[in-house]
């Protein structure tokens, strides 16, 4: 019922404003033609109808005074400065001529009310005290609509620089009587999402990363935000500009199109590495399992340096619950060749010129993730293996790095993630820290003689990796505009020294310390520098200046072939090197020269 009076009140106001806006412009056209005969000079200037408005502040934005040669064009004029004063709903002017040909000039006003209360409506994003705060008009005052217009715009402009769109519906007005000044904001809501050239991507995976769904208000910066999880996720070679299209007084329409990427391979091939030799490799992998954006991948590797076997299994879902946990669970049965030459002597007997260490490691792991915010996502993280040394002829005083482990680990990693794309990123930070507790159970072959006492032990390890992108010129205006970068990486990692041999930090070769060779230092605590220059040279190719620094050290592993370090000592390397991106991810060409020579690494994804 208040409603209904209410919408009757603001009809019967709007028509009285109607009815007197036709009387003011019919006295107007009556009295012109007759204003501009009068002449004479002016004998008075009379103000009539304001209460609440000094006459004074009235007549100080006349032109025409008391005693000026009276002019019709210039007493409109002034009634026209009355009106733009902005406190009067109706100005008249009417000139009076006496028998002397004296002028009298009348303005009549009509105030506008005294505002006795302020209603904001409509507003979701900002609090009213929030806009109130922002408002010049003010209880008490009499209306102003000039300074009304300025609040209009302050309140939209604010709306605007945090990436909203708002507008003041037409139904902004005071009612005469109470003095109630209703401002009712109209802030932009999403009306319909589209997603347009998913093929084999369900849409729900793409409309889960996003926060501009239908019936949200409407925020471009929060959308651009979602275009680039979107992107992020790796399933697309493009996610287009957004069309936004207004449909209604507060309703968009926004298209997004994307360009789906090939996520599913086949292959079986040849390899060759430094580490392994030749290898025959079979593998089946696809990252967008059942268009549910899932990972699976199954891969078998045979041959290498000891003709042995590797064979790993992997299933991953992002999104197993409206909390957006994903989870990853990987299992294997690996080969791992930890140098690239011979590592192992004595005084006077050395072991050959080829790797004969390796490990074979059986076991899984099993990952669950859960973003605590925006930019900040928790991993919990459990693993169980085996690791068992290859047993070949080797020094006694080296033999005890041919270790039999079986290891147990629970580990937490908290990931702040800002960059502006994960898999090229211009802009941004990836900063992570780390800790697991372990459990293990070790003894060397042939219970030869070791620094480290069989048996079971527990220990924590300690991670942080820092990195950071700058972009040199300037920010991107696409996801995957070419920019010339500047990219470090701080990493650092600590655990006490009576470890396992498999579980030391390992340090050189093509992802850490380039120029030296692959796990040339190892130690118990590891601190390293990358940096890198990158230059985009073509569309898919960039060039690299790199600069590493770093060293693993606090080994009790120390009587081996190569010198380790007990204390830190840095090492240094620089070097060149090619970014190619392909179909299987980008290809790295590194060349590298340390202090112990120069060397040439190649590998398939970025190195950070």
């Amino acid at each position: 019922m208040r409603a209904v009076l209410e919408r009757k009140s603001r009809i019967l106001t709007a028509t009285l404003a109607v009815i007197v806006g036709v009387l003011i412009l019919f006295a107007t056209l009556q009295h012109s033609a007759w204003a501009d005969t009068v002449q004479g000079n002016i004998g008075a200037v009379v103000i009539k109808g304001n209460s609440n408005i000094s006459t004074d502040a009235i007549r100080a934005v006349l032109r025409q005074k008391v005693g000026d040669a009276y002019s019709g064009e210039n007493g409109e004029s002034d009634r026209q400065a009355i009106e733009n004063m902005g406190y009067f709903s109706a100005v008249t002017f009417e000139p009076e001529q006496d028998t002397s040909g004296t002028v009298t000039e009348n303005y009549s006003v009509v105030e506008n009310p005294k505002v006795s209360q302020i209603v904001i409506t409509g507003n979701t994003v900002y609090s009213t005290e929030n806009l109130m705060a922002k408002l010049r008009t003010h209880v008490g005052s009499i209306l102003n609509t000039n300074t009304l217009a300025q609040d209009i715009q302050k309140i939209t402009e604010t709306y605007r620089t945090a990436g909203y769109r708002a507008t003041i519906s037409d139904d902004i007005n005071i009612e005469p009587l109470s003095g109630v000044l209703t401002i009712p904001i109209v802030e932009a809501r999403v009306n319909k999402l589209q997603i347009t050239g998913n093929k084999v991507t369900k849409t729900k995976v793409i409309t889960r990363e996003m926060k501009t769904l239908p019936g949200v208000v409407y925020n471009e910066n929060v959308l651009t935000k979602d275009l680039t999880r979107v992107y992020n996720l790796g399933l697309f070679d493009s996610v287009g500009r957004a069309d936004i299209n207004p449909v209604d007084v507060g309703k968009v329409d926004i298209t997004v199109p994307v360009t789906e990427r090939r996520t599913g391979q086949v292959s079986v091939s040849l390899g060759y590495s430094t580490l392994e030799k030749l290898v025959g490799i079979a593998s089946l992998s696809q990252s967008n399992f059942r268009g549910l954006g899932e990972t699976a991948s199954i891969s078998w590797t045979v041959g290498g340096t000891y003709n042995q076997s590797s064979f790993e299994a992997s299933f991953g879902d992002p999104y197993i619950d409206k909390y957006h946990t994903g989870f990853s669970i990987d299992a294997y049965d690996r080969v791992v060749y930890r140098f690239d030459n011979s590592f192992l002597s004595s005084s006077t007997t050395t072991t050959g010129n080829q790797n004969q260490y390796y490990e074979r490691q059986k076991g899984g792991t099993l990952t669950f993730s859960r973003p605590l915010n925006e930019q900040t996502t928790a991993f919990l993280t459990g693993r169980a293996e085996s690791v068992d040394a290859n047993n070949f002829q080797t020094p006694l005083n080296d033999s005890y790095i041919l270790q039999n482990s079986s290891l147990a680990g629970l580990g937490v990693r908290l990931a702040n993630d800002t960059r502006d794309n994960v898999l090229n990123p211009a802009n941004g930070s990836l900063r992570t820290v780390s800790v697991e507790t372990v459990r293990s159970s070790t003894k060397t072959l042939d219970n030869a003689p070791t620094p480290l006492a069989p048996g079971s032990r527990d220990y924590l390890k300690f991670g942080l990796d820092l990195r950071q992108y700058f972009s040199l010129q300037g920010a991107r205006t696409t996801i995957t505009q070419q920019k010339r970068i500047f990219a470090i990486r701080f990493l650092g990692g600590s655990t006490q020294s009576q470890i396992p041999f498999s579980e030391e930090y390992f340090l050189g070769g093509v992802d850490d310390l380039r120029g030296y060779d692959t796990s040339r230092f190892w130690g118990s605590h590891v601190f390293l520098i990358n940096s890198e220059l990158r230059i985009p040279i073509a569309s898919s190719v960039t060039g690299v200046l790199f600069t590493d620094i770093g060293d693993a050290w606090g080994s009790i592993y120390q009587g081996i072939g190569l010198a380790q370090d007990a204390n830190f000592n840095p090492h240094q390397s620089v070097g060149f090197g090619l970014r190619v991106t392909t179909p299987l991810g980008p290809i790295r060409i590194d060349e590298g020269f340390g202090s112990e020579g120069a060397k040439t690494d190649f590998a398939i994804g970025n190195s950070f």
